[in-house]
């Protein structure tokens, strides 16, 4: 699983780096802002995008909002506070899940949730694919070898 963190405190991203690589095998790349992230990141390289919501210059929200529909990952928004966060950005689909920021072990369970959730939804498409080739094959749509 690869996933991509937006954090702009240097404090708080060497925190969650020690706690991952002490306690997860997952490939994270932090980036410290919305302009770092959009010159070095390539949006379909990752499972799960976390946002901060404070950034400087634009808020995680917006960012959310801006690469909703540029990519297949789970969009996540860290924060302490939710009331920032709109009805509307949770029914929409656009914010999978609120991830709270304190403490930052917190982070780390919300990740593994998104990560199990990644996992079914991932085999959940393999087997309507697979479903999909024995039906054409029953109904001699498919080839046969």
């Amino acid at each position: 699983m690869k996933i991509a963190v937006i954090e702009d405190s240097s404090t708080y991203k060497n925190v969650l780096k020690k706690i991952i690589k002490e306690t997860t095998s997952w490939e994270v790349d932090f980036f410290s802002d919305a302009s770092h992230f959009g010159r070095e990141a390539k949006l379909s390289d990752y499972s799960i995008i976390i946002i901060d919501f404070h950034l400087p210059g634009i808020n995680g929200r917006e960012l959310l909002k801006s690469i909703s529909n540029k990519t297949k990952a789970q969009l996540a928004l860290m924060t302490s506070k939710t009331e920032w966060i709109s009805e509307e950005d949770l029914n929409n689909g656009t914010i999978s899940t609120i991830i709270e920021k304190m403490p930052p072990n917190k982070v780390i369970d919300s990740l593994k949730y998104l990560e199990a959730k990644a996992m079914i939804n991932k085999y959940t498409e393999t087997e309507e694919k697979n479903m999909e080739e024995m039906i054409n094959l029953t109904n001699g749509n498919g080839k046969k070898e």
